[in-house]
């Protein structure tokens, strides 16, 4: 009974993970080359870090949520501030 309790908590635990991350992915798939920063920040917020790229492009970060569980994505902007390509990573 207790490794049915901790399968079944596992699996919740994954699914509320996925459900936070999962429209995200989503969004930013669709958002490729005809996203604006602007149209970005109105969906996500604004990002937890920027940097600003020798190319003339700026660099997105988010960071979702708590540390043993982050989710990261960098969005990269051209110099038109369009998205151009992102990542998803571990924090």
């Amino acid at each position: 009974m207790r490794t049915a309790a901790k399968i079944w908590a596992l699996s919740l635990a994954l699914l509320t993970l996925g459900s936070c991350t999962g429209w995200r992915v989503a969004y930013l798939r669709s958002a490729v080359d005809q996203a604006t920063q602007q149209d970005v920040m109105a969906r996500l917020g604004p990002p937890d870090f920027t940097e600003d790229l020798t190319a003339g492009g700026t660099a997105w970060t988010y960071r979702i949520g708590p540390p043993e569980e982050c989710v990261g994505y960098i969005l990269i902007f051209d110099r038109e501030k369009v998205l151009r390509v992102w990542r998803q990573e571990s924090c």
